[in-house]
C-alpha cells in the first residue's frame, strides 16, 4: 500500500464515526439508563429500551447505506479516491459502526468486562490475520485493509450478541418513568459526542482535504499517536456506567474519579516519554521515509493522552447530572476547526499538530476548572 493510499485510512474512518454520530448519541444515553435499570433490578424495562435501540440500528443502517450511495461522488472526491468499489466497502462498515456502539452499551450498561476483555484480543487478532491475507498475501491494497476491518469487526459483534442472548432475552416492560430524563439527555450528549468526534476527526480529514502529498506520514503519527487515547478508553468504558450506577444509588464518586484522572494522567506520561524514545523506529518501520515525521509523534501523544483525559471528566460529569462543563468543549473545539479551516494551504504540519494540541490543553483545563468549581459549590450548598 503506497503513503497515499496508507493516508486514507483514517480519513475513511472519520468519515464513518461521522455517519454514525446519531447512533453513537443514543447509546451514550442509553449506556447509563441501562446502568440505571439494571442497578434497580429492572431488567424487563431494560429488555425493551435495549430492543428499541435495536431497531434504532436496523433503521439507521438501511438509511446511512442510502446517504453513502446518494453522496459517493462526494465521498470519493473529498477523500481522494476512485474506485467504487470503495462505496460498498464504506458501506459495510457502516452498517457495522451502527451496531458497534448497540454492543459496547450493552457490555458497559450490563458491567460484563469479561466479554470485553475477550472480545477486544479478538478483534486485534483478526485485523493482523485478515490483513495478512488480503493485503499482504493477496495484494489487495487498501480495499483489502478495510475488507479486513469489516471482517475483523463483524466477527467479535456476533459473539457479543451470542454470550449476551440470555441477559437481552426475555419479559419487557415499558420503561415510560425514565422516558423523560432520557430525552432530556439527548441535547448535551449531542453537544458532547458532536464536539468530541469533531475533535478526534477533523485534522484527519483536513491533513487528507489539504494536505494530500502529507496525508501518508501523518497518518503514520496518527496510528503510533492514538494509543494513549486507545489506552484510556477502556477507563472511560467502565468509568462511565459504573458512575452513574452509584451516582443513582446516591454514593459519592470523588474517589472513584480521582482514581481514573490519575490512571489516565499515567497513561499520558508514559505514552508522550516512550514515543519521544522510540519515534524514528517505529516510523521507520512502517516506511523509511515516515522518519522526517517523527518529531511530530510525542506531540501528537500528548493530545491523544489528553483526549482519553478529557473524556474521563465528561463521564463523570455527565453521570452527575452537569453539563455546564460542555461550553469549555464545544467552543474551543469549534475555534479549532475554524482556525485551521481558514489557514488550510497556509499551515505547515508542525503547526497543526500543534493547534490539535493546544486545543486540548485549553479544553482539559476548563472542563477540569468547571469540575472542581462545581464540586466546591456543591459541598458549600450542602453545608
Amino acid at each position: 500500500m503506497d503513503a497515499v493510499d496508507f493516508g486514507a485510512v483514517d480519513p475513511v474512518f472519520g468519515v464513518l464515526a461521522l455517519m454514525a454520530l446519531p447512533m453513537l448519541i443514543v447509546t451514550q444515553v442509553a449506556v447509563k439508563y441501562i446502568s440505571r435499570l439494571r442497578s434497580q433490578d429492572r431488567y424487563s424495562e431494560c429488555r425493551e429500551l435495549i430492543r428499541h435501540l435495536c431497531i434504532i440500528s436496523v433503521v439507521g443502517s438501511f438509511a446511512a447505506i442510502g446517504l453513502v450511495v446518494a453522496l459517493q461522488r462526494f465521498i470519493l472526491s473529498r477523500l481522494h479516491l476512485e474506485s467504487t468499489t470503495y462505496i460498498w466497502l464504506i458501506g459495510g462498515l457502516l452498517v457495522l459502526s451502527w451496531w458497534r456502539p448497540l454492543t459496547t452499551a450493552l457490555l458497559q450498561g450490563f458491567l460484563r468486562y469479561r466479554v470485553m476483555l475477550f472480545s477486544a484480543p479478538l478483534n486485534a487478532v483478526l485485523i493482523i490475520v485478515f490483513v495478512a491475507l488480503f493485503v499482504v498475501l493477496l495484494g489487495w491494497g487498501l480495499p483489502g485493509a478495510l475488507l479486513a476491518r469489516i471482517m475483523s469487526a463483524a466477527v467479535p459483534l456476533g459473539v457479543v450478541f451470542f454470550l449476551m442472548r440470555r441477559s437481552l432475552t426475555g419479559e419487557r416492560q415499558t420503561y415510560r418513568k425514565e422516558l423523560r430524563p432520557i430525552l432530556a439527555m439527548v441535547l448535551p450528549m449531542s453537544v458532547y459526542m458532536g464536539s468530541l468526534t469533531l475533535l478526534f476527526q477533523f485534522d484527519r480529514l483536513f491533513v487528507r482535504n489539504f494536505m494530500l502529498a502529507q496525508s501518508g506520514g501523518f497518518g503514520a503519527v496518527v496510528t503510533y499517536g492514538s494509543i494513549p487515547a486507545y489506552l484510556i478508553g477502556p477507563i472511560v468504558f467502565v468509568l462511565f456506567p459504573l458512575a452513574a450506577a452509584e451516582h443513582a444509588r446516591g454514593r459519592d464518586i470523588s474517589r472513584l474519579y480521582r482514581q481514573a484522572l490519575i490512571a489516565g494522567i499515567g497513561v499520558t506520561v508514559f505514552g508522550v516519554g516512550a514515543s519521544a524514545l522510540v519515534a524514528k523506529p517505529l516510523m521507520r518501520f512502517l516506511k523509511p521515509s515516515y522518519v522526517d515525521y517523527a518529531g511530530h509523534l510525542w506531540v501528537y501523544t500528548l493530545a491523544m493522552g489528553m483526549h482519553g483525559t478529557i473524556q474521563i471528566i465528561a463521564s463523570v460529569e455527565m453521570a452527575r447530572h452537569r453539563y455546564g462543563f460542555l461550553w469549555f468543549v464545544a467552543v474551543p473545539v469549534l475555534l479549532m476547526c475554524g482556525l485551521l479551516y481558514a489557514g488550510r494551504g497556509r499551515w505547515s504540519l508542525s503547526q497543526v499538530v500543534w493547534i490539535v494540541a493546544g486545543a486540548r490543553m485549553v479544553i482539559l483545563a476548563g472542563a477540569w476548572s468547571y469540575g472542581v468549581f462545581s464540586e466546591r459549590r456543591s459541598r458549600g450548598d450542602e453545608s
